[in-house]
């Protein structure tokens, strides 16, 4: 059976539907200025490129995990994001990023299971949250960025990273891994 070479018009159709399919490139960043107070084993690893992104509810609040390892059963390293008011309208705005202030809008947690096992360093965050893209459902898009921001001492509360940033875009995906965890970070 002969086959006709596709029209320009076909082509055209063809390449617009697997546009249409093509998952938005997905990323991660982790960065920071100044390291100079951070332990050796966690300012060795920056800058970090997650590889398991994730959008998790959790009651009454959304969880974002920037994570190292990919498989939930290995030790990571993660930035987690916890917002406290979901339900609002978080697009566009800057949000309040503080541990220590109770009407703040999210609450951060950065933490070096992996890099630095077997001490479980983790710190609080303080800075400045943007979301361009929140979209929950399954295939939505989560984008924004992390700025102005600082890694705490949970304990002193003295800046251990200055200039903390990061900027993410993923899509929501749904089951393990993305929403089952082996070991979440504790709740900041």
């Amino acid at each position: 059976m002969p086959y006709a070479p596709l029209s320009r018009c076909q082509l055209v159709v063809m390449a617009l539907a697997v546009a249409g399919c093509s998952d938005p490139q997905e990323f991660a960043r982790i960065e920071a200025d100044d390291l100079s107070l951070a332990p050796e084993c966690a300012a060795e690893r920056f800058p970090m490129a997650p590889e398991l992104l994730a959008l998790r509810p959790r009651v009454d609040k959304l969880g974002i995990f920037l994570q190292s390892a990919p498989d939930i059963q290995a030790r990571h390293d993660v930035l987690y994001i916890e917002l406290s008011n979901p339900d609002d309208d978080l697009v566009g705005r800057d949000l309040l990023l503080d541990p220590d202030n109770p009407e703040a809008d999210a609450r951060a947690r950065l933490a070096f299971f992996s890099s630095c096992f077997p001490a479980q360093d983790s710190y609080d965050v303080r800075g400045t949250l943007r979301f361009e893209l929140l979209d929950r459902e399954a295939a939505g898009v989560v984008a924004g960025e992390l700025t102005d921001a600082v890694a705490l001492d949970a304990r002193s509360g003295a800046v251990v990273i200055d200039g903390l940033r990061a900027s993410w875009s993923f899509l929501v995906r749904r089951g393990p891994p993305y929403e089952d965890f082996y070991a979440l970070p504790e709740s900041p």
